[in-house]
């Protein structure tokens, strides 16, 4: 339904920036009205919210043009990747309302070691033979109110908030599930990979916050040894291709996973219009990915 709309925005969150996409439609699709990025005075998303946190992210989405606020318009939020967990779960039995199925969720991440203040959503996928499989994601309460709270005062609804990763998967479905896979996103602040089945469903995922000593080798050298592990847990797992999205430095990164891996990685990216504009703004491909949102 929204891939049908005219326009449409995406607002990227990131620990220290706050991206910003207008869409509207063009001969070839959605293209890019306008693309923006703020610095942010206080990092976000960084051990307990802080009224300094909150300050910084009101003043970079008072840059947001007001003639864009409180319109019909499609405004999809994306969260960074390290700041919300992701896991696919096997089920004998999937619950039938939304509401036990969060339940479940909640107790299942729990399981994992993430804490009862997080706030939840989920998605049941297509069963695999007898078990039933609910995707479930995680955010901190906490943060989640600041930004609720701060999209408020800025008169923004959102649409949809989500992951970077999850978005980016979304948009480029159509050319990754074609066959088993992974996709390893680099954003300025966060790194993540996705992997998912024959069938195109996700079944793992994990994020991390880059460090400032990590290089390309160090973030492939880890995504190395996570998929090794997820294929040497089930005999009926695999990965045939591995995709990059890394922006400016996607030449770096696949160079690295390529050093590691046995087949070349695919590079992803935007085109024509949107490649022209996502160029010299590190939140580009975020922003863009979450506008694009069906």
């Amino acid at each position: 339904m929204l891939r049908s709309s005219t326009k449409s925005a995406g607002l990227a969150l990131g620990r220290d920036y706050v991206g910003f996409a207008h869409l509207v439609a063009g001969k070839a699709g959605l293209r890019p009205e306008s693309l923006a990025e703020s610095k942010l005075a206080t990092r976000l998303f960084y051990d307990a919210p802080t009224p300094g946190a909150s300050a910084a992210l009101d003043e970079a989405l008072a840059q947001i043009p007001a003639k864009l606020k409180r319109r019909y318009l499609p405004v999809h939020v994306s969260l960074p990747d390290a700041a919300v967990q992701a896991a696919t779960f096997e089920l004998e039995q999937l619950p039938k309302t939304h509401a036990a199925q969060i339940d479940l969720v909640r107790l299942r991440f729990a399981r994992l070691g993430v804490s009862a203040a997080h706030v939840y959503a989920c998605q049941p996928l297509e069963r695999e033979g007898d078990k039933q499989l609910l995707f479930g994601m995680a955010a901190e309460a906490s943060w989640q109110k600041l930004v609720d709270q701060a999209l408020a005062r800025a008169r923004i609804v959102p649409w949809s908030v989500s992951a970077n990763a999850c978005r980016q998967f979304n948009r480029f479905n159509d050319r990754l599930t074609q066959t088993s896979g992974a996709l390893v996103v680099l954003a300025p602040d966060t790194w993540s990979l996705w992997l998912w089945d024959a069938r195109g469903r996700p079944r793992y995922a994990r994020s991390r916050w880059r460090l400032a000593n990590e290089s390309h080798s160090d973030i492939a050298l880890e995504v190395e040894r996570l998929i090794v592990a997820y294929v040497q847990g089930d005999p009926a797992r695999s990965v045939a291709r591995v995709h990059v999205l890394a922006g400016g430095e996607a030449g770096a990164m696949a160079a690295a996973l390529d050093a590691r891996l046995r087949e070349p990685c695919v590079a992803l990216s935007a085109e024509g219009e949107t490649a022209e504009a996502a160029r010299g703004s590190a939140s580009a491909e975020s922003c863009l990915a979450a506008a694009l949102e069906r």
